[in-house]
């Protein structure tokens, strides 16, 4: 009798225990939020996921399937049901149960887990500023953040900054959404009093080099609809994204040098149609790589453009520009690969869905910001599958490179917005595209927002940038002429530096190293009486940094000096570094 009064007398101290913890965390909701969110994020960018575009396995790296097995434990031990790894295609999928017995839509909640192979993402060190106070964020002795540069910045004053340390992307896009997404499945879990609808979650990898869906389930996923958390700016909430494709040249030189040609293609694209130069709704070719010889070139671009007329007007005329040059040069002298990637969501997501979304963010306190993803993501591809995607925020800003930043209220708006999206299901009407809208009425909880937002774009083959591509075209220097003899020759070794930002969101911040490239080159090209001599002999760069040996005549050392003179007046100090030998 003793020992089962001491088994009743300790079951009841447990359950006295669970009581105390549900009701704390119900008093103290913003702070736990605050804490777990940040927790996680900081946990999950120290992990290494970067994709890989010339793998050939599923993922791409076996990194991600690593980190998935964690995503999988975690969703076990926070509460969420049916949960799956698809091990041979690295997919972790889950579910919260509905807790309401009104027939309700089911909704998806995704983010993936791979970051962009763009810039250096092994080994990163998040930096917490606590209090920002409007000024200069150094991010290492040679690196900073400036609201000059970065006017976005002066929107956070006095909140908590997460930056990298210089050397590395931050991997906030996707981690940002990761964690927003399991924070609010957590705080759903331990607030039932919630009313919410069925919610599917899925953790997808490889986004960032556009094959995240490949193997994605539609039908075993079973949803109704859903989102991405894959955003950047608080409050943005998009379904427009670019139509994508991508370009790629192979190009043989028979009856001429291979790179001078991949030169003269790369110039025949309009200039002001670049990343840099466009912005909102405009598109953009973007050259991201270009290597090669004498013998044999390749080069890809990408094709981004909104309208589905233009987007067909740009694939026609890179194919007639392979044709003319194949006229030109010979017949298959030009291979041109042109595939599409993925097309504008705005076709396949229903206006109601938006207007649910809406409601949502209005719910929890959070204006939404209609804005294009100037870019794609894993939406995009769902939505042409059967599963109306669009993207929502999840705060971070500056995406793949260096000067990627998130504010700490900004993901915990975002995991409020979750929580607002899942709680108002119940109550919306998407039959006439209303509802009272639920918001998050918990006991002293936040449920202020978190955008449904896109950034995007591009973000997927970003990847090697432009930098390399038009360099490579400077091989067109590669003329040995008679000129040669009667010259001496030295040469150059140059190394430039740029400034690496996603390219739907590059307009006025981006530099890129490889056009700067070929922006010297072609005036060393263009030196009267010397152009047949400059030989370009190597190139290979990015947008971040491009290095080149050139061969020049002894008698134009100076004119280089000026030159790069002028473009370090142009583009910042040090962006162009020479070393004759």
């Amino acid at each position: 009798m003793k020992s089962k009064n001491k088994l009743i007398n300790a079951v009841m101290l447990c359950v006295l225990a669970a009581v105390s913890v549900l009701s704390a965390s119900s008093h103290a909701c913003a702070l736990d939020v605050r804490a777990a969110v940040l927790e996680r994020f900081l946990g999950y960018v120290k992990i290494d996921t970067q994709s890989d575009p010339d793998s050939d396995t599923t993922p791409s790296t076996a990194k991600q399937l690593e980190f998935a097995k964690l995503l999988y434990g975690e969703c076990i031990a926070i509460g969420l049901s049916d949960v799956e790894l698809n091990e041979e295609f690295g997919i972790v999928t889950a579910t919260l149960p509905s807790n309401v017995n009104a027939d309700v839509k089911v909704m998806g909640l995704l983010a993936h887990m791979d970051t962009a192979p763009d810039f250096p993402g092994k080994d990163v060190v998040p930096q917490v500023w606590d209090n920002y106070d409007g000024g200069v964020i150094k991010l290492n002795e040679k690196i900073e953040l400036s609201p000059n540069e970065f006017p976005a910045l002066k929107n956070y004053i006095g909140q908590t900054i997460i930056t990298t340390s210089g050397g590395t992307l931050l991997g906030a896009d996707d981690k940002a959404g990761v964690a927003e997404i399991l924070t609010a499945m957590e705080y759903l879990i331990q607030h039932p009093e919630i009313p919410h609808g069925k919610i599917r979650i899925a953790f997808t990898p490889d986004e960032e080099i556009g094959r995240g869906t490949e193997n994605f389930d539609v039908k075993a996923f079973g949803a109704d609809f859903a989102l991405t958390v894959d955003g950047t700016a608080l409050g943005e909430l998009q379904f427009e994204n670019f139509n994508a494709a991508m370009a790629t040249f192979e190009i043989t030189g028979e009856s001429a040098n291979s790179a001078h040609i991949a030169m003269e293609i790369a110039s025949a694209f309009p200039p002001d149609e670049v990343p840099s130069k466009t912005e909102d709704y405009e598109g953009f070719y973007h050259l991201t790589d270009i290597e090669g010889d004498a013998a044999k070139t390749g080069m890809t671009f990408l094709i981004r453009y909104f309208d589905k007329e233009e987007f067909d007007g740009g694939k026609k005329f890179v194919a007639d520009l392979a044709d003319s040059f194949n006229k030109k040069y010979g017949e298959n002298t030009v291979k041109l690969d042109l595939t599409d990637q993925y097309p504008n969501m705005k076709e396949f997501v229903d206006p109601t869905i938006i207007e649910f979304a809406k409601t949502a963010f209005s719910a929890a306190g959070v204006e939404p910001v209609i804005v294009p993803i100037r870019g794609g993501t894993d939406g995009s591809t769902l939505s042409s599958m059967g599963l109306p995607c669009p993207n929502m925020f999840t705060g971070a800003h500056n995406l793949h490179g260096p000067y990627e930043f998130i504010p700490l209220e900004s993901m915990v708006k975002a995991v409020d917005v979750i929580v607002s999206l899942c709680s108002t299901l119940p109550e919306f009407d998407f039959n006439t595209g209303g509802g009272s809208g639920g918001g998050c009425a918990t006991t002293g909880a936040l449920m202020p927002a978190l955008l449904i937002l896109a950034v995007a774009a591009g973000r997927n083959i970003v990847k090697k940038l432009t930098l390399c591509v038009l360099f490579a075209a400077l091989l067109l220097c590669t003329s040995y002429n008679a000129a040669w003899a009667s010259e001496t020759v030295g040469r150059a070794s140059i190394e430039i530096t740029g400034k690496s930002v996603h390219p739907g969101d590059a307009k006025g911040i981006m530099i890129n190293s490889a056009l700067i490239a070929t922006e010297l080159m072609s005036a060393l090209l263009a030196d009267e009486g010397y152009e047949e001599i400059y030989n370009l002999e190597k190139v290979k760069g990015n947008v971040e940094k491009t290095e080149m040996n050139v061969l020049f005549p002894e008698t134009r050392k100076r004119f280089i000096e000026d030159l790069t003179g002028s473009l370090n007046e142009k583009y910042g100090e040090n962006t162009v570094k020479v070393e004759f030998q």
